[in-house]
């Protein structure tokens, strides 16, 4: 039996369709700690390659499923370990351009093409992340745009025109925002909520409530008090095409989930607010996460979304009625989401200059 090897958009491709992996990390503990590959459709198992070289590993410890995904540093220790396990019968899969390219990889996905716009999903499926632009009269809109930039560049050129808004719904503390890095390329207007401002040095328009002009379409912005990732947010309503809503609403879920301890509170909290800002809307109207929690949450068609219909009978059923108010919150609770989440939130806002390899390693210590 031989050594095969997977691409990573087959890999994403298959565990789209339902297909569950078994992934070997031969990387050391304390990197698989903090850095793995995660989702329901994966199962991942560490076993160091100094153990396969020290003949200590318990065959319990190995993954009972036929495929086998190996994440290394170094081909030639994978290859090792993988002949290994083809002595013990294994069926051995090597991902192509390991670990670190699967950190990168992103999927565009078109949601919709009309007369009057093209709009496209960017899903990052290593981090869960979910960023949009849409071309309108020659015109691209970013909205919450991940740290490496290629893809919005990429699409505008395809679209001919030209990236003239960037948008953050909220200011990141998961991940580290393409913002600045577009805005040094583009020139475009920043566009963020308008009580982070004061937070930030960068050349920023500051979004408040009401109607704003994207191309040839209107967008109704709506600024929340929200918890979680930051403070503020804020949803932007595209005409009738769809709602971003950053954080505040998830695929399958109600609120934001990175709250350790207290996730149900504040997303009670979160929803209570959100439903009645959106009381007016149609149950059919769209709605485009900023995150979202596994590859299988990918439909037929490509696209990671919910409705708003979806979300209030989520809503009801989890007995969420009373609208809370979000006037007793610590002070310090977004520090307490993770230990450099507040360094992440001043990258974010212009405060801390970083490398683009500083800002990958940074990134993979956020990600417990």
């Amino acid at each position: 039996m031989a050594i095969t090897t997977i691409t990573l958009r087959d890999m994403a491709e298959r565990m789209m369709r339902g297909e569950t992996f078994s992934v070997l990390d031969v990387r050391s503990r304390n990197v698989f700690q903090n850095w793995m590959i995660k989702g329901r459709s994966l199962a991942a198992i560490d076993v160091p390659y100094y153990d396969f070289q020290a003949d200590e590993v318990n065959d319990q410890l190995l993954p009972t499923r036929t495929c086998v995904i190996f994440l290394t540093l170094h081909d030639a220790t994978a290859k090792k370990v993988a002949d290994r396990l083809l002595e013990k019968g294994y069926e051995v899969t090597v991902l192509l351009d390991g670990y670190t390219a699967w950190d990168e990889f992103v999927i565009e996905s078109t949601l919709l093409v009309n007369a009057q716009v093209k709009l496209v999903q960017f899903q990052r499926l290593a981090t869960g992340c979910l960023s949009y632009a849409f071309a309108s009269a020659h015109r691209v809109t970013v909205i919450d745009p991940i740290r490496f930039i290629e893809p919005y560049l990429a699409f505008a050129e395809r679209e001919n025109s030209k990236i003239e808004v960037v948008l953050d719904t909220h200011v990141h503390t998961d991940h580290i925002s393409g913002a600045k890095a577009l805005l040094e390329v583009t020139r475009a207007e920043y566009l963020m909520v308008q009580r982070e401002v004061h937070q930030t040095d960068m050349r920023v328009t500051r979004l408040k409530r009401g109607t704003l002009r994207f191309g040839a379409l209107d967008a109704r912005v709506i600024t929340l008090d929200t918890e979680g990732n930051a403070a503020g947010h804020s949803l932007v309503v595209l005409d009738r095409f769809g709602i971003f809503t950053g954080d505040a609403l998830m695929v399958g879920e109600v609120g934001i989930p990175d709250l350790p301890g207290v996730a149900q509170e504040w997303a009670e909290k979160t929803t209570n607010t959100i439903l009645r800002e959106l009381q007016a809307y149609p149950d059919e109207m769209q709605i485009w996460p900023g995150h979202f929690a596994d590859v299988q949450e990918v439909s037929k068609n490509g696209m990671i979304g919910t409705t708003l219909g979806q979300i209030r009978s989520g809503a009801r059923r989890l007995g969420v009625s009373n609208v809370l108010s979000f006037a007793d919150h610590p002070r310090d609770f977004v520090s307490q989401l993770h230990p450099i989440s507040d360094e992440i939130m001043r990258i974010n806002t212009g405060q801390i200059a970083l490398e683009a390899h500083d800002a990958k390693a940074l990134e993979r210590e956020i990600r417990l």
